[in-house]
Formats: C-alpha cells, structure tokens, sequence
C-alpha cells in the first residue's frame, strides 16, 4: 500500500467514526431543545426497530471469476462488512432507518430514554439472536451500546431450560402468559379488539407504554401503524395517550435530521469493509441464506 492508501486506510478507520459522531450529535441541537418540551423524552422501543439497527452485515465481496484446474469457474473474493441498504431506497423501512443514527445518539446522550418490557424481550426469545444483535462477526448494530431500561413488572416468570416432555415450552408460557395478560387487563383488551388478533401482542405493549406515561411505542411494524390509522375513528383508538410512530414520524416531530448509515461503516472496524456495497434487494440476508 503506498502512502496516500495509508494515509486514507487511517482516516476512514480511526477518524471518520468519530468525526460522524460528532456530526450527528452536533445536528442534534435542535432536537435537544424541542424534545424536553414536548415531553417526548420516554419511548417504549419495538424488537422491529431493534432488528433494522443492524445496518451493516458480513457479506460476500466478489471479485469475478477464475477457472480451477481450466475448468470449473471458481468465484473469488473476500468477507467484509457491507451496508444493508442502497441509498437511493426510499421504501418506509429504509427512509425510517436513516433517522435511526440521531435517534441513538439522544438516547446515549440522555436527551431520551428507551424502554424495554418482559412482554417485548420474551418476543426475541423464539427466534435467532442475531436478528437483534447481528449474525456474522462484521455486523454492526447502532444499538450495541445504547442504554435499554427495562420496565420492572414482577409477574414475569418465564422457565428456561425445561427438557421435552417435562413442562410447558418457552413459546406456550409466552402464549400463555399473553392470554393471562389480555384477560387481567383491560385496555390491552379493548385495544386488541380495536386491532384484531393479529396485533395482540402490539395491544399489550401499546398499554403497557400508556400505563407508564411513555411519550410513544416506536415501531418499524409498519402494517400496525396502517392499522392503527385504519381505526382512528374506533373508541380505543381515539382515546389513546400514547403514540404509535415509526422512527421516521418521530424524527419529523422534532427536526431530527435523516443520516445516510453508509458512513457508519467503519465504526469499530478492524477488517475489510465494502462502504460502496450494499446487499442484494437493499434488505437484511434471509436466513435461508445464511
């Protein structure tokens, strides 16, 4: 590498990350000022959202191909960090997650505090650990180390570690333990009749963000949102205390500017890393894939 690539290899991996911080939270200022007096400071966070904070994945950087042995095409090429999405996508779950960036920074900074329920982790137990924290080992996820506080609720009572047979599995305690919820409380009731079925999981934990007085239960499920707008005009609906917002609608409350999250691909990086990439479809890699 000669000296202007080293130069650079230094800027991009040392430098640039804290440069953008400090753009992000500089661009913050106005937000900073207006959430306090909105009140807008405590938000109930949906595992949707957690899930679209992985915004680069380890992915396959091909070089073309060679042919082994003057016969078999061959791919080569290298593993490297690549930005889940292409810029130019302006799909809901896109244009959301470019606001993701400041929404992170208020929160590590203390100008908000995002919660977490029982309800919502016991969510993520049925399903892979990566989906919320990352598969591959160059995945970023902007919420690594962003403060959770979870909401203290003395009736959570999962069992880990039953063997077959013995007891009820996580999944039907989680079942279960829903059933009892809608059943003792009723305006997580009266929300999932307003919903439908469907959204009874979204029911409990939109009452459960209006029970605490939280400003909002941000979210990235986007046909609850279209939901909740289908039924603005049923009663529990239009009583509600709470909002239901995509990161997006907040931001646009509050000035909070979109960040393209291509320029976080070098934070915490030590390895290769395809800033100009993005993966296939603009979307995380399906399981299948991997």
């Amino acid at each position: 590498m000669n000296l202007f690539g080293r130069i650079r290899s230094r800027f991009y991996f040392r430098y640039l990350p804290k440069l953008v911080d400090w753009l992000v939270h500089l661009s913050n200022f106005e937000a900073r000022r207006l959430i306090p007096k909105s009140q807008a400071h405590s938000i109930l966070i949906d595992n949707s959202v957690l899930g679209h904070g992985i915004t680069h994945e380890t992915g396959w950087v091909s070089n073309g191909t060679v042919l082994w042995g003057n016969t078999v095409p061959v791919d080569i090429g290298y593993a490297a960090r690549v930005p889940v999405h292409n810029k130019s996508d302006q799909r809901s779950v896109a244009k959301s997650v470019r606001f993701l960036p400041c929404i992170v920074d208020l929160a590590k900074s203390g100008s908000i505090t995002l919660y977490r329920s029982f309800e919502l982790q016991d969510e993520t137990i049925p399903h892979p650990t990566g989906r919320y924290s990352g598969y591959g080992l160059f995945d970023l996820s902007l919420f690594k180390d962003v403060p959770l506080t979870l909401i203290p609720d003395s009736s959570h009572s999962l069992t880990f570690g039953l063997q077959p047979g013995t007891g009820p599995t996580v999944k039907e305690q989680i079942s279960s333990r829903r059933v009892d919820i809608l059943s003792s409380d009723p305006r997580a009731k009266e929300l999932e009749k307003a919903l439908g079925k469907k959204n009874s999981q979204d029911a409990i934990h939109i009452a459960t963000a209006e029970r605490n007085g939280f400003y909002c239960f941000m979210t990235m499920d986007f046909r609850l949102i279209d939901a909740i707008k289908s039924q603005s005009g049923h009663p529990a609906i239009k009583k509600l205390k709470t909002r239901i917002l995509s990161p997006e609608e907040y931001a646009h409350q509050f000035k909070i500017r979109p960040v393209h999250t291509r320029i976080f691909s070098f934070h915490n990086a030590s390895f290769p890393v395809a800033h100009s990439e993005n993966l296939e479809k603009s979307e995380r890699q399906s399981k299948e894939r991997r």
